[in-house]
């Protein structure tokens, strides 16, 4: 697979769209981390294949009744957020429907009367948003110059068109940020990209102006379906049929733009890092934060699979940064026992086996010792590791010489200093607990340590 050259071609200039009934069987890739070519394009570091499925090639809407779209958002915004949204939805001086569709591209109007959604008349709504200093809402339009009937579409709104597309046309921004939108962006040598201006609005300071703004955007989502399955289901009128449900790449919805105290979802690439969010003082950004989570997820249901892979790619990443947080926190308590550190006995089978602990790593303490410990009671654990030559006392004594258990000796000593002692087992499997617990001691990871022979590790979820 080739380095993926993004192309991004004003509105208005023409463009030609090639079929290759030789490429049926193509296939796209997922690009991993990002790099740079010496020609500031962005390339892909590693590939994936995946083939494309027939979903994702796309049949028109057919005629789209705009006005019945619009009035069914406005009364679900005012059940949903009427707090924030009274101040324009319940205004006595504001007919909002009517200002909204004036702001309309006429070749937006023309299009959902027409109902022919083909890759070709989107392109044709043009308006070269790019070198407008207007404010308002755009589409971006990317295809595969191969097979055309594949497209994704991204609505955005912007204060000043020009400046906004400008920043998504900026391959360093872009190489930053892995979000659904720029990973379908890169993911292939000949995709191609459009700009094309869908809604103008006047200046805006004001919340208010914000408000209106996020309004059309959502409304241009709902009409050309970028958002998510069940965002869709949630606001378009019932009824309304769903050809491209789950096929572009909106993933949170517009009217959560420039909530007090709410990042940008998009920055975040959909990340799965909602904790705080979700446990938010504030009802608003736990309304958001769980809102963008249920987004998220639904991409797993996508009909694309380049939006399931994007999912999956991200929920892997995730899961890999939860490990090397938990393994880091595993080697830092761990550690703590090479100086010694307090534990509980514990006793089972009747009271007839006495154990103490550290982490998931358990030292039995023999009956031949003698020692006068109950269940519950606290003793200094110290774990002595030898840092080339085997330990004189080490605690897993059938360890071979050359293995890591051989360097490390286990001691417990009562915490009133009256007694002191060396733990010692025997087995094989404790040798491969031994030689796990050294190898967290030492800094390997869980992936290294595995690939070791006679390791032993237990299975833990790892939240993410």
């Amino acid at each position: 697979m080739s380095a993926c050259v993004v192309s991004a071609r004003p509105a208005g200039s023409s463009v030609t769209l090639k079929t290759a009934a030789s490429k049926q069987n193509a296939t796209i890739a997922m690009d991993g981390m990002t790099l740079m070519d010496k020609d500031g394009q962005i390339k892909p570091q590693t590939t994936e294949a995946i083939p494309i499925a027939p979903s994702v090639r796309h049949n028109s809407l057919g005629v789209v009744d705009r006005l019945s779209i619009l009035r069914h958002l406005i009364s679900k915004t005012k059940q949903k957020y009427n707090d924030r949204y009274s101040k324009i939805l319940n205004s006595a001086h504001l007919d909002v429907e009517a200002l909204l569709d004036n702001n309309l591209s006429l070749s937006v109007k023309d299009l959902c009367e027409r109902g022919h959604f083909t890759l070709s008349s989107l392109i044709a709504l043009g308006g070269s948003p790019e070198s407008s200093q207007e404010a308002g809402v755009y589409l971006h339009i990317l295809w595969k110059q191969s097979i055309p009937s594949c497209f994704w579409l991204y609505v955005g709104q912007a204060g000043v068109f020009c400046v906004r597309i400008g920043t998504h046309n900026n391959p360093w921004r872009r190489q930053r940020q892995r979000s659904l939108h720029y990973t379908i962006w890169h993911s292939e040598s000949d995709m191609e990209s459009v700009f094309v201006k869908l809604a103008v609005h006047d200046a805006f300071s004001s919340e208010e102006g914000q408000l209106l703004l996020n309004l059309q955007e959502m409304w241009m989502s709902l009409v050309f379906q970028t958002l998510r399955g069940f965002h869709l289901n949630e606001f378009l009128p019932p009824g309304s049929n769903k050809l491209w449900a789950g096929n572009h790449l909106n993933v949170s919805i517009p009217l959560w733009q420039s909530f007090t105290a709410i990042p940008n979802a998009e920055t975040k690439g959909g990340s799965l890092a909602f904790k705080e969010y979700l446990c938010h003082k504030d009802p608003a950004v736990r309304h958001w934060a769980e809102d963008a989570r249920d987004a998220f997820n639904d991409l797993r249901n996508s009909p694309d699979p380049l939006l399931r892979r994007y999912y999956l790619d991200l929920n892997q990443g995730a899961r890999k940064t939860a490990r090397a947080a938990w393994e880091k926190k595993k080697y830092e308590e761990l550690r703590e026992y090479l100086s010694g550190k307090v534990a509980i006995v514990t006793e089972s089978h009747d009271g007839e086996l006495s154990e103490v602990s550290a982490g998931s790593f358990r030292f039995t303490i023999s009956r031949k010792l003698g020692l006068n410990v109950d269940g519950g009671d606290k003793v200094l654990l110290k774990m002595h590791l030898a840092e080339t030559s085997p330990h004189p006392r080490a605690y897993a004594h059938k360890a071979r010489l050359d293995e890591p258990a051989s360097r490390l000796a286990v001691s417990i000593e009562g915490v009133r200093g009256d007694f002191f002692e060396w733990l010692t087992t025997s087995g094989n499997l404790n040798v491969q607990k031994m030689n796990s617990l050294v190898d967290v001691l030492e800094g390997l990871t869980l992936e290294e340590s595995e690939s070791l022979p006679r390791r032993w590790h237990v299975r833990r979820m790892i939240p993410g």
